[in-house]
């Protein structure tokens, strides 16, 4: 009996992660954002009620204004292999979980029809300590585009800054 109830919590405690759900976006804001500012923001919320939309849904803020790019909920395994197609964007998502360690890898691939079929890609990839439960950043990019504004016979240099985040919540 001992036995019987030992290899049960042992089972659970082992596997019990690979019955929960592993949800994934990858989200735009136009504006500089810190891993830090991310992180505390994401506490008082759901990834997935946050981003239910093509813009993140929430009037926190640090998170308002995000461009959502890709979110999806699969099953989590310690590797993962998954693709699909969302009109003309084929998304193929890879990830792995061990040691406490999430890697993810998601890949956004485009086509444009112009005669002959053009394809931009996009990959987003990160890798972070993760706990189960709570939101977390595992990836932060920024971008810094210059410009040329013209505007009544003068001629600007506008500067953009762009940040592209990785969230992930297994619950």
């Amino acid at each position: 009996m001992f036995f019987r109830v030992t290899f049960l919590a042992l089972f659970f405690q082992t596997f019990g992660i690979f019955a929960a759900q592993l949800d994934l976006a990858v989200v735009e804001f136009p504006q500089t954002k810190t891993v830090e500012q991310l992180a505390s923001a994401l506490t008082k919320c759901r990834l997935a009620d946050l981003t239910n939309s093509d813009r993140t849904v929430t009037k926190n803020p640090d998170l308002a204004d995000g461009y959502v790019l890709f979110s999806q909920s699969i099953p989590a395994a310690p590797d993962i292999q998954s693709s699909t197609r969302i009109k003309s964007t084929r998304v193929e998502v890879s990830s792995r979980f061990q040691n406490g360690m999430l890697q993810v890898q998601i890949t956004l691939s485009e086509g444009k029809d112009s005669g002959l079929h053009l394809f931009t890609q996009r990959i987003f990839q990160g890798q972070a300590p993760f706990q189960p439960g709570t939101p977390q950043v595992i990836s932060l990019r920024k971008f810094t585009a210059k410009s040329k504004v013209f505007s009544k016979n003068r001629s600007d240099f506008k500067e953009t800054t762009t940040t592209i985040a990785i969230f992930a919540q297994m619950k």
